[in-house]
């Protein structure tokens, strides 16, 4: 069975996505994991193929997949399940370039959609202001982010959701999302950038749970350089197949080897360990 439409042509989300769809040409969904960026993304693919757009997928589970060659990740191995820093920014400065050569050689009816985690510097480099030629793109009309913000329930619903499909998945790249004890370990790590930015109480507990307000205040910061559209999630949609599931995806942009290894190159010319680990931890820094 092929996956199928879910969300109602009358629910405010199906209108903000086929808004997208008809007046942009890249769509970015930026969030925490565990937020329904991965089924929204399928959805918006969907609805875009069915609109007779072509669709492209540039996803940071995906492509950091490129720089984690056998030779890397014996040079910049994988800590506790974190991928190393040198891992984290050479995707996200190839990221920016990977928009750029899309860009140039797509017109509409292509479509990209970008998935986008940002916390601890996963993909960051695509929402800092950046004097380059890919900046005009991310600032551009063309380009929209959408921030979804589901309520406390939806929120505990998917950590729920996501507690059996990282334990029997439906699909090869459900056994590799963040499982609901880094849900919420990535949760706290924003919720002290909020407390830093007063958007968050400052007597921080290590347990504080999820506040949609908080989340949304700080997103918000992040995506300060870009045109940004706050999605609200209060439904939980029912579903049968997996949020991964489609066809017919035009490409998915790839790291060449070459750029890897020019990418790592120029990284590793400019930092020792030490200061790359260290601006990497500040990937907050816009």
């Amino acid at each position: 069975m092929l996956p199928k439409i879910i969300i109602p042509g009358e629910h405010h989300i199906y209108h903000i996505i086929s808004d997208a769809i008809s007046t942009k040409r890249i769509v970015c969904f930026a969030g925490l994991p565990g937020v329904g960026k991965t089924l929204l993304l399928q959805q918006t693919a969907l609805l875009a193929q069915r609109e007779g757009r072509k669709v492209h997928l540039l996803q940071w589970d995906v492509a950091r997949n490129a720089f984690e060659t056998e030779k890397n990740l014996e040079l910049y191995p994988e800590v506790c399940g974190v991928t190393h820093p040198m891992i984290r920014k050479a995707t996200g400065l190839w990221s920016r370039l990977a928009i750029l050569d899309w860009y140039r050689n797509y017109d509409k009816p292509h479509l990209l959609l970008i998935e986008m985690p940002l916390v601890g510097n996963r993909f960051i480099e695509l929402v800092q202001n950046q004097n380059d030629d890919s900046e005009t793109i991310l600032q551009g009309e063309d380009t929209l982010f959408i921030l979804p913000v589901p309520t406390k329930e939806v929120r505990k619903k998917i950590e729920d959701i996501r507690a059996k499909t990282t334990s029997e998945p439906r699909h090869e790249r459900e056994a590799h999302d963040a499982n609901p004890d880094v849900l919420r370990s990535l949760w706290h790590e924003l919720f002290s950038l909020a407390c830093d930015l007063d958007f968050a109480p400052t007597l921080q507990q290590k347990n504080t749970p999820y506040m949609p307000d908080v989340y949304r205040k700080t997103y918000e910061y992040l995506l300060k350089h870009r045109r940004v559209q706050v999605m609200s999630i209060d439904t939980v949609f029912s579903q049968k197949h997996s949020a991964y599931d489609l066809n017919e995806i035009t490409s998915e942009p790839t790291a060449s080897s070459e750029e890897v290894s020019k990418i790592i190159a120029k990284i590793d010319s400019k930092y020792d360990c030490e200061k790359l680990t260290a601006e990497v931890n500040k990937w907050y820094i816009i």
